[in-house]
């Protein structure tokens, strides 16, 4: 064990820490894994992060219960993600969110950079239920956990269902009036246009396509606004509401769609 850790640059004193970042980094994988496609692979961790890392996390100064307001949203987010920059940040580098449909309901993917490494979590919009590899784990995983649970739902609330009563807005003023990282600068960035493939040939040249094969892959949908003096059907505002989205008089609810995918073969 000490000759293959000393292969790798490390002591065998440093077993255990190595050992529970691989294992977060795993799980953290594991449930991303429904969600994953060329349309999101950039929402996968990069650089692992050490569970047992105890650097001071940020405090929230005002929870608050998103359950009901993310039931009412009045946008979707741009098609190619939200990013959202934090320079100065005791703690995060950046946070990158997309919108997955999956199973008839809306998921919320979102990528933290940290100074210590990537987590990526989870939010299904329909249940409310949220997911990071810190679930189930007591002390300061517990702790990141809730952490990383109210500042996700802070960021995508705060894009697309701002509500300025609550000082719920994708400003830097609003953010540190919600915790204590005041000398955090943020910039929200959004990425829109026609969804980009993360896997395409030309930014993918060292992929061997010969294990590769073409599947279905399904695309959230979005609000779109109508032209002057169209309404939509009944049928879309119903499908609407289910999925939670709030929409106005002169907009309709664009169905999820399936295009081709290049997915690994199957040996």
């Amino acid at each position: 064990m000490e000759k293959a850790c000393r292969k790798y640059g490390y002591t065998y004193a440093d077993y255990e820490e190595i050992h529970a970042t691989s294992g977060c980094y795993s799980n953290n994988i594991n449930f991303l894994i429904p969600y994953i496609n060329e349309f999101t692979y950039d929402m996968l961790p990069e650089k692992p992060y050490p569970p047992d890392s105890r650097i001071r996390l940020i405090k929230i100064k005002k929870p608050i219960s998103y359950g009901e307001m993310l039931k009412a949203r009045r946008r979707t987010l741009p098609a190619n993600g939200l990013l959202i920059k934090f320079e100065g940040s005791t703690f995060f580098e950046r946070a990158f969110l997309k919108e997955v449909y999956y199973n008839n309901s809306i998921h919320l993917l979102c990528k933290f950079s940290t100074i210590n490494g990537d987590i990526t979590v989870r939010y299904n919009t329909s249940n409310e239920a949220f997911f990071s590899p810190f679930d189930w784990i007591g002390g300061y995983a517990n702790e990141l956990h809730k952490t990383l649970k109210q500042i996700t739902l802070w960021l995508y609330a705060a894009y697309v269902c701002p509500n300025e009563e609550q000082g719920i807005l994708p400003t830097e003023e609003a953010y540190h009036l919600f915790t204590d990282d005041i000398k955090a600068e943020l910039s929200f960035s959004s990425i829109g246009g026609k969804a980009r493939t993360t896997l395409s040939k030309g930014s993918n040249k060292h992929l061997d396509y010969e294990k590769y094969e073409q599947k279905s892959v399904s695309i959230a949908g979005y609000i779109r606004k109508l032209p002057e003096g169209q309404k939509a059907s009944e049928e879309k505002q119903l499908l609407a509401k289910a999925l939670g989205l709030s929409l106005s008089d002169n907009e309709t609810y664009v169905e999820p769609f399936v295009r081709q995918s290049w997915r690994l073969k199957i040996l």
